[in-house]
């Protein structure tokens, strides 16, 4: 027969109290929930040693002790990150540890709070360019949502007809494993159409086909016919700045004299900085509406129609939150002295 819980100190407290005020064990059982026989052994110890706590209940000792699951945590730490629980045991054995089993291995590490996970993807930050995104914001730190509302937000990205990266999860029974809704297609290639967009807090510019390579009179002529416009739309009183990554075509020197030309006012941009730029979670709801799409699409033509309409569908809480967002990406910056964030 298993034991029951332990009772707290309170319920031992109030067992004996309510035996001095005259109450009969077998109710004082039916109140605190619990055997007679547990009234009676806490009654008889109160009476002996006028105590009413107990010695914890012993048990096995533990087969990786505190000391044991420092080392586990130092192992990991100093460069075991990527190996697995097995290869993480095997490790531990050959080093002298206790022999567990790998299950056993594997809780000790779980009540460490390490758990399996896919690798986020992040650019990787030279030394460099770590000091330069944290010298850009701690300029910015102070930046309220207002000044936030004066930046255009620009940037280019590629959709293809069929998904080659990333996983997608699908509710399905087992017997349902290979059916078509719950497969996902594989391509090594698949075709693709680039596109440049831009947003602020005021609203949505155009989304626009790049068809060849970006070279930089091909962005120039982005910015005349479509850059452009959409500050004269978003900002008539010419209190803006537009954003734009170091790609080759934006640092070209004849892009960076058209702007001058044109008088286009440029927020400085730190390199290695996708984390710092909204826009990217704006493409990544223009992929998820694309992938929701019934049917998927199937050609580039229809590709095109579908991220057109995906972009435009955009509500305007999505792109404001993410304008709002914007302290909090140079605070995670600050904290991380230039590294990579969350973002």
């Amino acid at each position: 027969m298993t034991r029951g819980p332990e009772l707290t100190e309170f319920q031992r407290g109030g067992v004996i109290y309510c035996w001095k005020a005259g109450v009969k064990q077998n109710v004082i059982a039916q109140v605190v929930e619990c055997s007679e026989a547990v009234v009676s052994n806490i009654i008889n110890r109160y009476k002996t040693t006028n105590e009413t706590s107990v010695k914890p209940r012993s048990g096995a000792p533990k087969k990786i002790n505190e000391r044991s699951l420092r080392v586990i945590k130092r192992t990991i730490k100093c460069g075991a990150r990527t190996l697995s629980a097995e290869q993480l045991h095997s490790q531990w054995i050959e080093n002298g540890g206790k022999e567990v089993s790998i299950n056993t291995f594997r809780k000790a590490i779980y009540s460490l709070g390490y758990h399996s996970r896919v690798m986020c993807r992040k650019p990787l930050i030279s030394l460099t360019n770590q000091r330069k995104r944290l010298a850009w914001a701690k300029e910015r730190q102070n930046w309220t949502i207002a000044d936030w509302k004066k930046v255009l937000f620009s940037d280019e990205s590629t959709f293809t007809v069929f998904k080659i990266t990333g996983k997608q999860y699908v509710w399905r029974t087992p017997k349902e494993k290979y059916d078509a809704e719950c497969i996902m297609p594989v391509v090594k290639h698949s075709q693709g159409q680039m596109v440049w967009g831009c947003f602020s807090w005021y609203g949505l510019g155009p989304l626009t086909a790049i068809n060849g390579y970006v070279n930089a009179s091909a962005y120039i002529k982005i910015l005349q016919e479509y850059a452009i416009p959409a500050i004269e739309i978003l900002y008539p009183n010419k209190d803006y700045f537009f954003q734009e990554d170091n790609a080759p075509c934006h640092t070209a020197k004849t892009t960076r004299k058209f702007i001058e030309e044109k008088q286009i006012r440029r927020l400085p941009w730190p390199a290695s900085s996708p984390d710092l730029n909204p826009i990217e979670h704006l493409w990544d709801e223009v992929e998820r509406r694309i992938r929701a799409r019934k049917p998927a699409p199937s050609n580039l033509r229809q590709l095109n129609t579908y991220v057109q309409e995906a972009w435009k569908e955009i509500p305007a809480e999505i792109y404001c939150n993410l304008i709002e967002s914007m302290p909090r990406r140079c605070k995670a910056v600050i904290e991380t002295n230039g590294g990579p964030t969350k973002y």
